[in-house]
């Protein structure tokens, strides 16, 4: 499942929450979670085109309430 493109693997996940099919929904949220492993949020952010909005100091604040995520 690691071939298929992002947008059309985030569509399949969605269908499968849908027509409640758990075993699609199970690989497509693994194969996601897997793209996920080992990267870091601004990695992250780049992998899935996400815009970070949050200030300089809200970012700040979010790492120290998490550091255990480091």
């Amino acid at each position: 499942m690691a071939s298929l493109d992002q947008e059309v693997l985030l569509e399949l996940i969605v269908v499968a929450q849908t027509w409640g099919i758990q075993p699609l929904l199970d690989l497509g949220c693994k194969t996601v979670a897997t793209m996920l492993k080992g990267k870091n949020p601004q990695q992250i952010r780049d992998t899935f085109e996400i815009e970070n909005d949050f200030t300089p100091e809200e970012e700040a604040a979010i790492k120290k309430e998490h550091e255990w995520t480091d």
